[in-house]
């Protein structure tokens, strides 16, 4: 470890390294969580003068109101070990990329914190699917059906994200940058045909988006079966699942 640098300062930048870009928020809650945020501030003001991170506003038309984003330079990666920096540490997000970006991490995080299962892989998330498909089948009916003849048609989850806590099956859908009401309305219609073996969240990255996902749930008969959340309401989902 660089000794200009405490250990405190050190897990920022490794944080940083792993989620590229994050908030202030991001670092009080996943890596400073037990100080209190005016040290976070302090820490982050000593890193940015020190040439080890660099930041910039994630609206700047709201000027001093915007939540600042701070990603690794090539001093902080060296501080922590590295011998370089790939080029998306030095991107600047908008605010709905960098919104898609973090709820897909702070997932992986959570899941990692409790020991779940986040599948990304298309074939990983179908045999769950299907796995799950054939105890319903079974619960329903009493008898054992062959996989083949329970399959939905046309069977896709990806690009979206499964989260297995070992209780339940969660289809989680993250809206894109551009995401439009036909983009909610293809999600929601293609999770249809798998809803008796899962739940399905849905992350709407702007009020648009949440607008038009919320009608496109609405008018699914299985609208009880989705939960809309915001881009910063990963913390409602995670407490939801610890409790069960």
């Amino acid at each position: 470890m660089n000794e200009e640098i405490d250990s405190d300062e050190a897990a920022v930048l490794a944080f940083l390294h792993q989620a590229k870009h994050a908030t202030t928020d991001d670092l009080h809650r996943h890596v400073l969580s037990a100080r209190p945020k005016i040290y976070v501030y302090r820490k982050l003001a000593k890193l940015i003068h020190g040439g080890y991170i660099a930041a910039h506003l994630l609206a700047p038309e709201r000027g001093g109101g915007s939540p600042r984003v701070y990603h690794l330079l090539l001093k902080g990666a060296r501080a922590i070990g590295l011998a370089a920096l790939g080029s998306a540490h030095y991107s600047k997000p908008t605010r709905e990329v960098y919104r898609a970006r973090q709820v897909r991490h702070e997932l992986a995080l959570w899941a990692d914190k409790y020991g779940w299962r986040l599948l990304t892989s298309e074939e990983v998330c179908q045999q769950a699917i299907l796995g799950v498909l054939v105890q319903v089948a079974r619960a329903t009916s009493g008898e054992c059906f062959p996989v083949h003849t329970i399959t939905p048609v046309g069977l896709k989850v990806r690009p979206d994200l499964l989260l297995d806590t070992g209780k339940v099956l969660i289809l989680v859908i993250v809206g894109h940058p551009q995401a439009s009401a036909a983009f909610w309305k293809q999600r929601v219609e293609r999770s249809v045909p798998i809803l008796p073996a899962v739940r399905v969240v849905c992350f709407a990255l702007t009020e648009q988006q949440q607008e038009d996902a919320a009608q496109a749930i609405a008018a699914s008969v299985h609208a009880g079966r989705f939960l809309l959340l915001g881009a910063g309401q990963m913390e409602n989902l995670i407490q939801r699942l610890a409790q069960e």
